[in-house]
């Protein structure tokens, strides 16, 4: 595969973009006009999920500039990111750690102490040893009903996306990104966030809430790029960033009513293989490599069905090498 004439044929183009942005920031603004002139109606509640959605595209959009390939420019993505970044409440040094998940993805002995796999926390072994109360606390937060429905809020949005940058910064000196620079990605986020919660009205409430919405909905997503059996789980001399998009991430069967909105980041395994290609132009390089790669005929791909289905695997079964349910776990324990 050669990945130098990939990214030549489906590069970021300064049209696209910022005809692809001038479109989002008109749907955005004006779907927060309607929540705003309609607050005391039922169409500014039918808005929220709209907005939900938005935001979604709006993230991906901040994501692809963290990776310089939302426009040619590098200056003019960190622009573009930082102030979508703003919108998504989520500071633009998220990218930074971002990175460390692209170089790590399937690598179980990484040398940046990342995890393999974000979402799967504890291996069945772990498990295993955990005392009665710990399995039941570590059931509960990790269920999928709580996981990916309000934990993001907590463990997302107040913790992970406004702290975790500058602590790797500090403690493991994860980033080639200055402390100064994270700090003041941060700052600016921030203050942002700060002047919205001064202003408490019910636009503010309704756009909290669809953000929230929209990380959930993230969590979902993300979860089944990278979780589905057979997984691909490797040391660090056989890992290869290839086969980390070819084997380990997946196409997900988006229906095309909802593609708009996840702008091309359901085809993970191209993202992962070069991440330079930006996602308006994911599917183009998806349809191309079909046709000239013979790999490409067995990559992962899940349906809604699939993907629903994978919400439950929460943990690693090194024996097996799959990942399993807590009641699989459980059934596994008792056979023992």
């Amino acid at each position: 595969m050669n990945l130098i004439y990939l990214y030549n044929r489906f590069k970021p183009s300064y049209y696209k973009s910022l005809g692809d942005l001038a479109l989002h920031i008109g749907l955005l603004s004006s779907t927060l006009f309607t929540m705003w002139y309609y607050k005391e109606s039922y169409v500014g509640l039918v808005a929220i999920p709209i907005f939900s959605l938005l935001q979604i595209r709006s993230f991906i959009m901040f994501h692809d500039c963290g990776h310089n390939s939302f426009t040619p420019s590098k200056r003019l993505n960190y622009v573009i990111g930082s102030l979508l970044g703003i919108t998504v409440l989520t500071p633009f040094s998220w990218n930074y750690d971002h990175h460390v998940h692209h170089l790590t993805s399937g690598n179980k002995e990484n040398k940046l102490s990342h995890e393999y796999n974000e979402t799967i926390h504890h291996t069945f072994n772990q498990y295993k040893c955990m005392n009665h109360i710990k399995k039941n606390i570590t059931k509960a937060w990790r269920s999928a009903y709580v996981y990916h429905t309000w934990l993001p809020i907590i463990s997302i949005f107040i913790i992970k996306f406004r702290i975790d940058a500058v602590y790797d910064k500090l403690v493991y000196n994860k980033y080639n990104q200055s402390l100064k620079l994270i700090v003041f990605d941060s700052i600016i986020n921030n203050i942002v966030i700060i002047g919205l919660c001064c202003y408490v009205d019910t636009l503010v409430w309704k756009y909290l809430i669809s953000t929230l919405v929209s990380y959930s909905l993230m969590t979902l997503l993300f979860h089944n790029q990278h979780t589905f059996n057979p997984p691909y789980i490797s040391d660090d001399k056989s890992w290869s960033k290839q086969h980390s998009g070819l084997k380990g991430s997946s196409l997900i069967q988006i229906p095309k009513y909802l593609k708009f909105f996840t702008y091309g980041i359901e085809y993970h395994h191209i993202h992962h293989i070069i991440s330079t290609i930006p996602g308006y132009n994911l599917h183009l390089a998806h349809e191309y490599l079909e046709q000239v790669e013979s790999g490409f005929k067995n990559i992962v791909k899940l349906s809604m069905k699939d993907c629903y289905n994978n919400l439950w695997l929460t943990l690693y079964d090194e024996e097996s090498d799959r990942y399993i349910s807590f009641e699989e776990a459980d059934n596994k324990i008792k056979n023992l």
